[in-house]
């Protein structure tokens, strides 16, 4: 953001450099001098400001437009947001359901669109961007592959963990060890995470058309998957087999299916 943009932007704003500090909570010299260039402006409170003027500059063009207000909009605008995140979906889904049919709003919508480009990123921290653009990138891959690349992130996740807290205890691995139990983590979690994934591209389809018992279904059978590809390599070593004992082996399949009646309940119900 240069000297000049940011300049305009306040005026856009209607905030001298005391009042657009105070809401951004800075001081006027420095925002002054972000305005004669000595200071160069982060690009996060750019992003804000930015965001904000283009806000302003449309609800002043809608307001001497002559195009008349919705009463939906202003009532839903002025209640308190509900407690909860699904309450608060709710109430976004209802203003978008609302905003789709009514003629108030879809009149002031097409007049914002004919008049301006549109809105620039959202005043958001680096953090939650960088979330957001992953999490876009794994909604674009198979289902199968998405699993696989959160299952190399959670075990090796777990593993720098698991590292660290070996390292505060005097007890860590040299770093070659270290990136050793790391890469090694990786590859078991993208294998046991693909074995779900594969499975759940697999089995979802066909059971989805069952209703309920369906979803836990699908979970019941993605976690004994899971399971079994965790267990059996660890079977077929000869000096520490995971089961010593064949009569374990149920116990562990009914945890799973436990475990998998939550995971359909909780999150395939809803998809």
């Amino acid at each position: 953001m240069s000297a000049e943009e940011l300049t305009r932007a306040r005026t856009v704003l209607g905030l001298s450099p005391g009042e657009l500090a105070a809401e951004i909570g800075l001081t006027e010299p420095v925002v002054r001098a972000w305005e004669d260039g000595s200071l160069r402006i982060p690009q996060h409170y750019a992003i804000q400001i930015v965001w904000r003027a283009a806000v302003a500059e449309r609800q002043a063009a809608l307001a001497s437009s002559g195009l008349p207000e919705c009463a939906w909009v202003t009532r839903w605008m002025d209640s308190a947001p509900p407690l909860g995140a699904g309450a608060q979906r709710e109430h976004l889904d209802a203003l978008r359901r609302h905003a789709a049919v009514c003629p108030h709003c879809t009149a002031r919508a097409r007049f914002v669109e004919q008049n301006f480009p549109p809105m620039p990123d959202l005043p958001i921290p680096p953090t939650v961007r960088a979330l957001r653009t992953a999490g876009g990138a794994l909604k674009r891959l198979p289902v199968w592959l998405r699993v696989t690349v959160i299952g190399a992130m959670a075990v090796g996740v777990l593993t720098i963990l698991r590292i660290a807290g070996l390292a505060i205890g005097g007890e860590g691995p040299s770093p070659v060890n270290a990136l050793g139990l790391l890469i090694g983590a990786i590859i078991i979690g993208a294998y046991q995470g693909a074995v779900g994934g594969i499975t759940y591209s697999i089995v979802r389809d066909p059971l989805r058309k069952i209703g309920r018992l369906g979803d836990y279904l699908t979970g019941i059978l993605c976690v004994w998957a899971y399971l079994l590809a965790s267990v059996l390599p660890l079977q077929l070593l000869p000096d520490r087999p995971e089961f010593a004992h064949p009569d374990q082996a149920p116990a562990l399949a009914l945890g799973g299916a436990l475990v998998g009646v939550i995971i359909g309940h909780l999150w395939f119900r809803h998809r």
